[in-house]
């Protein structure tokens, strides 16, 4: 609970100081707090690493109380107002956040149904992904999850957490990046818990709490917007977003690219904010600290990672669009004249910050995700959502229900004459739908619209998934509005009848595919005997100075963030290891006394190996296949764990010549 616990609170508490200090409606706040949480992180982790300072509790903590003074004088400046003097009932700054708090929860304008469809749709997404996980102390055994779990490791160890270190420790051989996005586990090294167990910690608070948080207030929004009694839609939003499977289960444990994923889950939030203080908007005329704060938290989704400025962008466009077409066409001609050199500027200032973009972006554009898919059946896929990453067993219709009720809603807008709403919401569906299509489409460049996403579909799949989700709340609010609580009970019922219970078994399945091992996704790479091998060193250390290598993919990569070793495994890719282990991983087997003599060169002193293969279901790497087969016979034995040994190098490599 420590590791769960500290995670909310570092994911909400920066958040809201910084909200509660620039004034920021409460309706606002929460939704908005874990984005600036992660802008304060990263600006205060800059400033440190920039004045060689060390990134610690105790040093995040004053520049985060800097950052809220700012805010402070900010939000005053903001409200043409001096500090006020103290009044009873107040606190300093003249707020009360706890009366403003406890005043936004228990809104008498949503009825109990609402406050009760929020809270099964909570244990809708949390049950698949608390059952798959099985634990806060369970592996996530997937790709990026292992180099998450070692950049905590690496921000405690170097005490940096600053996007502009590049994670320096996790790349020893060549390709050291001059920025990663780190903010995100950044925030996470400073949970007084072990790093496994506040990495899944954080996949469940960004799950469970930020994700629905912001679908709420972005349908709350749309609620206003369209007229709707208030909570009548949002009743349904968490429920209806959890009939998809790409947020969590296949965002957060499959594609485990934790930083994308982080950053993905706040748009719906930043997207709610923006409606909200908009012409129109339920706090449109709000004073400037709102606005602020809507800035920052588009900045802290932006460090969070970078390619969700082009998120952002792609949701945000079409509503941004009928907006501006709406703004000019609603004024007089001498109005006009006056608008165009603002609407030529804002022009400009697109075409730029796109070209930049773009340019900024080749490197991510450039992976090779290779292609011959067929757009027509990824298009179909994304329609009936299945999943781009592993195939679970799911019920046929059970991704279609969400799509169909999303279609009903733009089919009702359309026919009641609210065309440009069901313009935008068809957009804001269709064209994230048709970039994943061609994600995969080596024919006239078509792939590269893909790029900003590493032209990969699980990174689009949860854009659509906003649209379809609130589209289809929109149905369900519809239909609850004009049936009585019997006949609503009915198609619930028939509901998770045709969705397999919700699609609770698919889901979970999913989440499982990450975590289980036997059940792993690609391979398992820690099984019971890894993991014995990995809690011995963690508990007892290497019994000598040096470092220990094995198949990274084969339990070895975990000896670093898991374990807390001296290791050059310290993620999947062997690009990033120093060319003589990268050899040595290799060709160990052929011209064992060569590579023990690189080995050593570089620091290494053990080996972990483990004589399972893809043939027992482990996951393994195709360019260290010299970590099997390994006469042993001159090597002293650390420790065995079943299939798994831990074996010393000979101070003279020599004795290894066949």
């Amino acid at each position: 609970m420590l590791a769960l616990s500290s995670v909310v609170l570092l994911a909400f508490g920066p958040g809201v100081l910084l909200a509660a200090g620039l004034r920021t409606p409460w309706r606002l706040t929460l939704p908005l707090a874990p984005a600036l949480s992660l802008f304060a992180i990263e600006i205060g982790a800059d400033i440190l690493y920039l004045l060689s300072v060390p990134y610690t509790r105790a040093t995040a903590g004053a520049v985060l109380l800097l950052l809220v003074v700012a805010c402070a004088i900010t939000g005053a400046l903001a409200t043409r107002q001096a500090f006020p003097l103290r009044r009873r009932g107040e606190s300093a700054w003249g707020l009360r956040p706890l009366a403003r708090a406890r005043a936004w929860l228990r809104d008498p304008a949503w009825p109990p149904s609402t406050w009760a469809g929020i809270g099964v749709g909570l244990l809708l997404m949390a049950v698949p992904l608390l059952i798959g996980m099985g634990s806060l102390a369970a592996l996530l055994q997937q790709w990026d999850g292992v180099f998450h779990l070692s950049a905590i490791r690496a921000i405690r160890d170097e005490q940096i957490g600053s996007a502009l270190w590049g994670l320096a420790p996790l790349y020893q051989g060549e390709g050291l990046p001059s920025f990663y996005p780190s903010a995100a586990t950044a925030l996470l090294a400073l949970a007084p818990a072990p790093g496994v167990e506040v990495l899944n910690a954080g996949i469940i608070v960004y799950s469970v709490l930020v994700w629905p948080l912001g679908l709420v207030l972005l349908v709350a929004e749309l609620e206003h917007r369209r007229g709707v009694r208030r909570g009548a839609v949002v009743t349904w939003v968490v429920p209806s977003s959890a009939l998809l499977i790409s947020v969590p289960a296949v965002l957060f444990p499959l594609l485990s690219a934790y930083p994308y994923a982080v950053s993905t889950v706040l748009l719906p939030a930043v997207l709610g904010a923006g409606l909200a203080l908009a012409p129109g908007g339920s706090l449109h005329g709000a004073h400037a600290g709102a606005g602020i704060a809507l800035a920052l938290a588009g900045g802290g989704v932006i460090v969070a990672h970078p390619i969700s400025l082009a998120s952002l962008a792609l949701l945000a466009g079409p509503a941004t669009v009928a907006g501006l077409v709406s703004w000019w066409r609603g004024a007089p001609e001498t109005e006009r004249r006056r608008r165009r050199p603002t609407l030529a500027a804002g022009f400009l200032c697109v075409i730029v910050l796109t070209i930049a973009f773009w340019k900024l972006s080749a490197p991510v554009r450039a992976y090779d995700r290779g292609g011959g898919a067929n757009p027509i059946g990824e298009f179909g896929a994304a329609l009936i959502d299945l999943t781009p990453l592993w195939r679970v067993t799911d019920y046929p219709l059970a991704g279609a229900i969400p799509t169909i009720l999303a279609a009903g809603t733009l089919i009702g807008w359309w026919s009641q004459g609210r065309r440009t709403w069901a313009v935008v919401g068809s957009l804001s569906i269709l064209i994230p739908i048709a970039i994943r299509a061609v994600a995969r489409v080596d024919v006239l460049g078509l792939q590269s619209i893909a790029g900003p996403w590493y032209s990969q579909a699980a990174r689009l799949a949860p854009l659509h998934t906003i649209g379809v989700a609130v589209l289809a709340a929109f149905a369900l609010a519809w239909a609850s509005a004009r049936l009585g609580w019997r006949s609503l009970g009915v198609v619930i019922v028939v509901t998770a009848l045709l969705t397999g219970a919700w699609r609770i078994p698919a889901r979970t399945a999913l989440v499982a595919a990450a975590y289980r091992p036997g059940e792993i996704a690609w391979g398992t790479m820690v099984d019971d005997d890894d993991l014995a091998a990995l809690t011995w060193l963690r508990e007892q250390g290497l019994p000598g100075d040096g470092a220990i290598i094995g198949d990274p993919a084969n339990g070895a990569a975990f000896a670093y963030g898991y374990a807390g070793v001296d290791s050059r495994a310290r993620q999947l890719s062997l690009g990033t290891y120093p060319q003589g282990v990268r050899e040595a991983l290799h060709t160990f087997s052929d011209t064992p006394a060569v590579a023990c003599e690189a080995l050593q060169a570089d620091g290494v002193r053990y080996l972990y190996l483990d004589s399972d293969t893809g043939a027992q279901g482990a996951k393994t790497t195709r360019y260290a296949q010299g970590m099997y087969g390994i006469d042993t016979e001159r090597m002293a034995l650390v420790q065995a764990f079943g299939t798994v040994e831990i074996r010393r190098l000979p101070r003279d490599c020599s004795v290894l010549e066949h």
